[in-house]
């Protein structure tokens, strides 16, 4: 019963953000949970306290994808791929699609399971595709900016935040050398190794 709570708290909370984004935030794409069909997590989840002081950059790694319907086959395969390893659900808060829309993961209330050891106290921001040596989109990177902005402007990003690559907060080869050129020349960019780092 507590858990069925949770998800009743988790879908009122989903859709008063939802809505306090969509205000505050005109400008921004949303594709909230519903609209791409995703499953209701698996396992007890908590929330995120916020503002975070921290947002972690990564790629999915995986095929880009270029509409609404194709990104969100996306989003429903990687949900899928990560409850199989375990994470009771999607791991990223946010996903950017190469159709310029932000998708939400566990959105802005929950902790994500992106980052090992940062995942208590940051963001995860994940662009669909693999950016290994293929750039993102110019509306990836303008969706992935202006969703920062508005979390800052809500009080749920600290506007003395630090942006990271995963690759600075564990062993990974995340967002990939071509997004992690652009992120670096990013204002509020911070590279690692950052404390803690495991490899």
């Amino acid at each position: 019963m507590v858990f069925r709570g949770r998800k009743i708290i988790l879908v009122f909370i989903s859709h008063l953000l939802f809505v306090t984004l969509s205000s505050a935030c005109p400008g921004l794409e949303l594709v909230i949970r519903s609209q791409w069909s995703a499953r209701a997590p698996s396992q007890r989840w908590f929330f995120v306290s916020t503002p975070v002081e921290h947002v972690i950059i990564g790629h999915t790694a995986t095929a880009p994808c270029l509409s609404q319907e194709s990104c969100a086959a996306q989003m429903r395969s990687i949900q899928k791929y990560h409850m199989e390893l375990g994470w009771g659900d999607i791991g990223y808060n946010f996903v950017i699609g190469g159709d310029g829309r932000v998708y939400e993961g566990v959105g802005w209330s929950r902790q994500g399971v992106h980052t090992l050891g940062w995942n208590t106290k940051s963001y995860g921001i994940a662009f669909i595709g693999d950016y290994s040596q293929m750039r993102p989109s110019a509306k990836q990177l303008k969706a992935a900016r202006y969703l920062m902005i508005c979390g800052t402007q809500m009080g749920l990003i600290s506007s003395g935040h630090k942006i990271h690559g995963a690759r600075d907060a564990t062993c990974t080869d995340s967002p990939g050398d071509k997004l992690y050129e652009i992120i670096a020349r990013w204002p509020m960019f911070e590279g690692g190794p950052l404390v803690g780092y495991k490899c």
